[in-house]
């Protein structure tokens, strides 16, 4: 299933996020065990010590941060991306203390799944699809993508999706 998906590293580690967690700790521990990323305690973003998601200002997207908080138990889903693939996803969530809470959701510009973090927090995984056949159109994209897949889809993610690596 995952042989059309995009399986290599963003720029920017979401697509969009502010998480609140109970325990600032166990939650860093946990989003860096799933993510396989570094990340530390910052006592410069605010009132309150964040953990902030790597970013890059340079690319296109945001990076996000968790903060100590009351999870909204239904509350909004944070979406990120997946790139090592939604299988390897799935795995890292359960080992690292969440669970996963659906199968993967096929959408015209990918795959995604829904999971719970430990705090509860609803979280999305998603990796992008790509064309069985590139558009070999450098410009493509400044008009629309000709296998009518919308610029916008996919440059608010930072990504060319006729373009990228395979």
């Amino acid at each position: 299933m995952e042989q059309n998906l995009i399986s290599h590293a963003y720029e920017n580690t979401g697509c969009w996020f502010e998480i609140p967690v109970t325990d600032l700790d166990a939650a860093r521990n946990f989003y860096a065990e799933v993510l396989q990323i570094d990340l530390s305690v910052s006592e410069d973003g605010g009132p309150n010590p964040i953990v902030f998601f790597p970013y890059n200002d340079d690319a296109p997207g945001t990076g996000g941060h968790l903060y100590p908080g009351t999870p909204p138990r239904d509350g909004n889903t944070v979406h990120l991306m997946a790139p090592p693939g939604l299988d390897a996803m799935r795995e890292r969530i359960v080992a690292a203390g969440g669970s996963v809470e659906s199968p993967d959701i096929q959408i015209p510009t990918g795959a995604f799944f829904y999971a719970r973090d430990p705090d509860g927090n609803s979280i999305g995984f998603f990796q992008l699809q790509r064309h069985a056949v590139g558009c070999g159109q450098a410009s493509a994209h400044a008009a629309g993508c000709p296998h009518r897949w919308p610029a916008s889809s996919f440059t608010q993610l930072g990504v060319d999706l006729c373009h990228a690596p395979r």
